[in-house]
């Protein structure tokens, strides 16, 4: 709300005036009780959006997916068959998403398929306001202030003084139209002197004595557990010949006709590597996660119930990777716990026919890498129609394990989510306000990505690129309105292959427009989910991001 046109006054306006005059503004003062505070509130979204970052409070008490927004969530993910189209679909979840994008980070220009209209405003962005993604942070203090812009009342001027390196208002009229703050102290407006003075602007803000400026506060480790989605299916995607998504764009591959073929959307910084036969690898995944303040990773095994021939490659692409992450990261200090994530949908237990069981098994063999939730192992388990969660494997699972239903686009109000989507466009100003998992009235679980999408990765209308950063910034900015969420998930630390769809079986992926077909899951330097470091001029910006 904006204060009405009577009460505009200019700043300073009660240091000039007379005692008749001061008396009358003092009459004018109460005539606008009320106002007051949409000033405040004014006053501190502006602060909010200093460099462009919004950092407003998000309503984060949205229950239950946005029907207009979610896909199928019954479908799995990059199956083969590919995805079933919802009715109802967003269509404008990319719609000037590319705000922000460095086209330059590593997108081969050069390729001969179209991506979409996002790349095209990509290019035609001034790129002198592009982030770099090698500079973006260098130079910035520790602790992300910026430089004093005053060490005494001279670099002032004005009615102006210096305190704790900021030029401040003169109190004036108690500080009533300053700028720099509604607290008077030694004649100077200040934004705060108290948490109690920042709480208009959200949960998350408190003051900083050295500054008396209101700063979100930092998450506290102690309440909130950081889980980074994971996964260990590269190896057959690893082995001769390796197929990339860049490549064949780039004109130096073909797109192989078995639409069974894994694709690498590009090289890894580390190379195709397979989990399995790649420890190096793997601990300095152990130790860059640790390092990035990760407190567990949940292992992808959606797509693989069962450990014979019912599920593609079980072996190969989950439990002997799996197996070497566990021996890998119990020899590394501080290394992040593992958490599966696996369809249940048998209610015996028989290690050598269900995933779950084995994966629980081997697991248990290292205990101290179980990640722990409210006093038991946690246990992520699927929620789809292809694999229906089995009510009585769930309770027999409850009984030593904490259990939560986890799928894209959660349908319950409980079930947590590794994927949702903004109700704004992250490029835009608005809070990104994305679903939330809750439990007890409280909320449990807020999911974080990289990028999103609503059908296919590769289609621009249904996803949402990264935005060198700004979509995983905007959805970061939900936990830090709601700083003692139990766990925060980032979606995702090393996906990097997906397969290709038939054009045509989905009508968001038409043969008259992709005829090479779609791929679902990942794309492109934008369209991806990775935090991991690519070979690419983007490096390790993402990896930096966190």
């Amino acid at each position: 709300m904006k204060p009405s046109s009577s009460c505009a006054m200019p700043s300073r306006v009660g240091a000039q005036l007379g005692h008749a005059a001061l008396l009358a503004a003092l009459v004018l003062l109460a005539a606008c009780e009320g106002h007051i505070d949409a000033i405040s509130a004014d006053a501190g979204k502006a602060r909010a959006d200093v460099g462009g970052e919004i950092i407003g409070g998000a309503d984060a008490d949205t229950s239950g997916a946005d029907a207009g927004h979610a896909t199928d969530a019954g479908q799995p993910r990059d199956a083969a068959a590919g995805v079933d189209a919802s009715p109802g679909m967003d269509a404008s979840a990319g719609e000037d998403a590319s705000a922000g994008i460095d086209a330059s980070a590593g997108i081969d220009a050069s390729a001969g398929e179209d991506a979409g209209p996002s790349d095209a405003r990509a290019e035609a962005m001034d790129a002198a306001t592009r982030p770099d993604a090698h500079a973006v942070d260098a130079g910035a203090p520790d602790q992300g202030y910026p430089a004093p812009e005053c060490t005494d009342n001279q670099d002032c001027g004005g009615d102006r003084g210096c305190v704790a390196g900021i030029c401040r208002d003169e109190c004036g009229l108690f500080c009533l139209f300053s700028q720099t703050g509604s607290h008077c102290q030694n004649g100077y407006c200040l934004e705060c002197q108290t948490n109690a003075h920042c709480e208009d602007l959200g949960s998350r803000y408190i003051c900083d004595p050295t500054r008396y400026k209101c700063i979100s506060r930092e998450i506290d480790t102690t309440i909130t557990k950081i889980g980074m989605f994971y996964h260990t299916w590269h190896c057959p995607a690893a082995a001769p010949p390796v197929h990339v998504i860049s490549e064949v764009r780039a004109g130096r591959q073909s797109w192989d006709p078995d639409y069974q073929t894994m694709y690498w959307w590009h090289r890894p910084a580390e190379g195709y590597y397979c989990p399995t036969n790649s420890p190096d690898v793997l601990r300095r995944h152990a130790t860059m996660l640790r390092d990035a303040g990760i407190d567990f990773v949940f292992i992808d095994a959606t797509n693989h119930a069962y450990r014979d021939s019912r599920s593609d490659r079980t072996a190969s692409m989950i439990t002997q990777p799996f197996d070497r992450m566990l021996e890998v990261w119990s020899t590394v200090s501080g290394a992040p716990r593992i958490v599966p994530w696996v369809p249940v949908v048998e209610a015996n237990t028989n290690p050598s026919i269900n995933t779950v069981d084995h994966l629980l098994a081997r697991l248990a063999a290292y205990p101290g890498m179980h990640f722990q939730l409210y006093g038991k192992p946690l246990v992520l388990v699927t929620e789809n129609s292809q694999y229906p969660a089995n009510a009585t494997k769930i309770a027999q699972l409850e009984q030593s394990y904490t259990v939560r239903k986890m799928w894209a686009f959660a349908g319950s109000s409980t079930n947590w989510s590794f994927l949702e989507a903004c109700q704004e466009d992250p490029a835009g100003a608005e809070p990104c306000q994305q679903r939330s998992a809750r439990r007890n009235g409280q909320i449990e679980q807020i999911t974080t990505c990289a990028a999103y999408q609503r059908t296919y990765m590769s289609v621009p209308a249904y996803a949402q690129p990264k935005l060198h950063g700004r979509t995983f910034r905007k959805m970061w900015e939900t936990l830090l309105d709601n700083p003692e969420v139990p766990v925060v998930t980032i979606t995702g630390w090393n996906e990097w292959i997906a397969q290709r769809q038939r054009c045509g079986q989905d009508p968001t992926c038409p043969c008259a427009t992709y005829p090479d077909g779609c791929f679902l899951d990942t794309w492109d330097d934008e369209y991806n989910r990775d935090f991991e470091p690519v070979d690419n001029p983007t490096g390790d910006f993402y990896y930096r991001l966190l």
